[in-house]
């Protein structure tokens, strides 16, 4: 038998949430679960701390280096490599 999606009332327009929509946000809010865990879930060492934070800055730059260089931007690595 067919079932209706179920209408978003927070969706305006004819928006439903289907699965892949609830599948999609699923996922994104299990991988920042693990993320806070990562970061603040547990008792680590000082050391361990210092070399989480740096783990996540370095993600951090690789990002922003690859976005500037999509978006036809002077990439930060160039500016770095030419001092």
């Amino acid at each position: 038998m067919y079932q209706r999606p179920v209408r978003s009332e927070y969706v305006k327009g004819n928006g439903y949430l289907d699965h892949a929509a609830i599948a999609s946000l699923s996922r994104a809010l299990i991988e920042d679960i693990a993320v806070l865990l990562y970061i603040g879930g547990s008792n680590i060492s000082v050391d361990e701390w210092i070399c989480r934070r740096h783990l996540i800055d370095l993600h951090d730059y690789v990002n922003r280096i690859e976005l500037l260089g999509r978006l036809g931007k002077d990439s930060p690595l160039n500016l770095i490599i030419a001092i």
